[in-house]
C-alpha cells in the first residue's frame, strides 16, 4: 500500500494545486483517497471540496474517498468545507454523490457562512 507519510504529503500537495495527472497517479499505485494530512488532519476531499477541484473530487470518490468522512483540525465534512468555502458547484456534485448535510442545529451556522462568501464561481 502507498500510505507511508511521504505519499500523504504527495497526495495533499497534488489536490491542493489542482494537479489531476499527479494526484490520479498516487491514487492508481495506492495511495489512501482517506488518509488525513500531518498537520491540518484533512482529507484529500476535503482540500479538493476547499478549492473547487470536482474533477480531483470525482477522482478520489472513485477510489473510495468518504465524503462524510469528519476530519480536520475543526471537524468537518466535504460537504461542510465546500459551503465554507463558497464552492457552490462541489456543493452540487457532493449533494448529488450523496453527501449528508450535518445535523439542523448547525444548518444556520453553514448557510450563514454560504451567504457570507456569496455565490462564487470557480473556473
Amino acid at each position: 500500500m502507498y500510505g507511508n507519510r511521504t505519499s500523504r504529503v504527495r497526495t495533499h500537495r497534488s489536490v491542493q494545486g489542482g494537479q489531476f495527472g499527479q494526484g490520479h497517479e498516487l491514487l492508481r499505485l495506492g495511495a489512501n483517497p482517506n488518509t488525513q494530512h500531518v498537520l491540518s488532519r484533512a482529507t484529500p476531499l476535503q482540500a479538493a471540496a476547499a478549492k473547487g477541484h470536482v474533477r480531483i473530487a470525482q477522482a478520489l470518490v472513485e477510489k473510495g474517498a468518504d465524503s462524510n468522512q469528519v476530519a480536520g483540525d475543526v471537524p468537518a465534512t466535504a460537504l461542510e468545507v465546500a459551503i465554507s468555502a463558497g464552492q457552490p458547484r462541489m456543493i452540487e456534485w457532493l449533494l448529488e454523490q450523496g453527501a449528508i448535510l450535518p445535523g439542523a442545529e448547525q444548518l444556520d451556522s453553514l448557510l450563514h457562512e454560504l451567504e457570507r462568501h456569496g455565490d462564487r464561481t470557480t473556473g
